[in-house]
């Protein structure tokens, strides 16, 4: 109902509204810390995002122009947008410069990473491997992301790509805000 006059005409259900709530920041902090969770307060950075899907023989990196990741690419910014992030993504010109590629991504050096996220306005990189199994009849993910000097690692199987992105960006929010590592 989204920039459409109100009205109000009895005895129909698609009456436009406004809804309008106040916070108070104390009573959500005490929640959260009951919850064992501190408010991230602090600027968010940009995440750059590398994440390699592998379905049988295909294998590649999902990126920000090529036609084979538009699902992904969906995906991952609805992820990013429910954790209140920024993402980017890197485009193929930029993966063939640096000579990344889906089958070395994970051995891909996170200071080579860093420097193609930090092209295209990246701050710190998120690495993902999303592997379709069938047994499963869904993907087993590893992330792996370094911050403050140390490699945080994290995985999970039989998921949706849609789930194992918002647990991918879900955990590396987890980290950068300080609440721990993923379990």
């Amino acid at each position: 109902m989204s920039g459409k006059p109100k009205r109000d005409e009895q005895g129909t259900r698609d009456r436009p509204y406004d809804l309008i709530v106040d916070f108070d920041d104390r009573k959500i902090n005490d929640v959260l810390n009951s919850l064992g969770v501190k408010p991230w307060l602090s600027r968010r950075p940009i995440l750059g995002v590398f994440v390699e899907m592998e379905q049988g023989s295909r294998q590649y990196i999902a990126t920000s122009d090529a036609k084979q990741s538009d699902l992904q690419r969906d995906a991952l910014l609805a992820a990013a947008l429910k954790r209140g992030m920024m993402i980017v993504l890197p485009d193929v010109a930029a993966l063939a410069k640096a000579n990344i590629n889906a089958a070395e991504l994970l051995m891909t050096p996170s200071s080579t990473l860093a420097s193609v996220a930090a092209e295209r306005g990246g701050e710190v990189a998120l690495v993902g491997r999303l592997k379709w199994e069938d047994s499963e009849l869904g993907w087993a993910t590893e992330w792996r992301m370094d911050w403050n000097g140390r490699m945080h690692r994290w995985q999970l199987r039989g998921v949706t790509f849609d789930e194992a992105f918002r647990r991918g960006i879900g955990g590396a929010a987890q980290i950068l805000s300080g609440n721990g590592d993923p379990g």
